[in-house]
């Protein structure tokens, strides 16, 4: 199922280059909560996407819906047999620098992955930094943009990935409750 996640991000991005791993994208969702909540980092990998400036901690406290959070990750991590190379200096998930602002971090999934090509809102449809109207908005979705589904869907809302028609090469994500009676030309997974 890893291959199929694979092949959706490279029928997604058309280039080698953003080809995506599940589990890097697990591991930087974990820890971009844990780097957040003040965790120090010991492995190549932690230090080297996180730094640790301003670390005070190897088992930060938690607020319970983080560690609920947390939880559901490690879950999906273990399913998917995940081993990410700790010794590695980076990891391959797209859009990364924006991925380490977003307010709630997306859960990665091989279920329902789809890519939706020509996508034909009926109004321009907003991804936020968080799971609120009121976060920052970070993209808009607009008519003939390429989406792709890789995460969990949380309620209403949709962790989105947009590859705009009109701004070709640049990739956005976020999160967006508008996108329930979206249609596309074309829809791949």
């Amino acid at each position: 199922m890893k291959q199929f996640y694979v092949l959706i991000s490279l029928v997604f991005f058309a280039a080698p280059s953003w080809a995506q791993s599940v589990c890097d994208d697990l591991w930087l969702s974990r820890n971009v909560i844990y780097d957040a909540h003040g965790y120090c980092f010991g492995s190549t990998l932690g230090k080297a996407i996180f730094d640790n400036n301003g670390c005070t901690s190897v088992d930060p406290a938690l607020p319970p819906a983080l560690q609920e959070r947390i939880t559901r990750i490690w879950a999906q991590d273990k399913a998917l047999e995940c081993a990410v190379d700790q010794s590695q200096t980076s990891i391959s998930v797209y859009n990364q620098a924006s991925r380490l602002r977003l307010l709630t971090q997306p859960i990665a999934t091989e279920d329902n992955v789809k890519v939706c090509f020509g996508a034909q809102p009926d109004k321009p449809i907003v991804l936020h930094k968080d799971k609120t109207e009121t976060s920052p908005v970070l993209a808009v979705i607009d008519t003939g943009d390429t989406l792709g589904w890789l995460h969990l869907n949380e309620g209403d809302w949709q962790f989105i990935t947009l590859m705009s028609k009109s701004k070709p090469g640049k990739i956005s994500s976020g999160w967006t409750d508008q996108a329930g009676n979206l249609q596309c030309d074309e829809i791949a997974g």
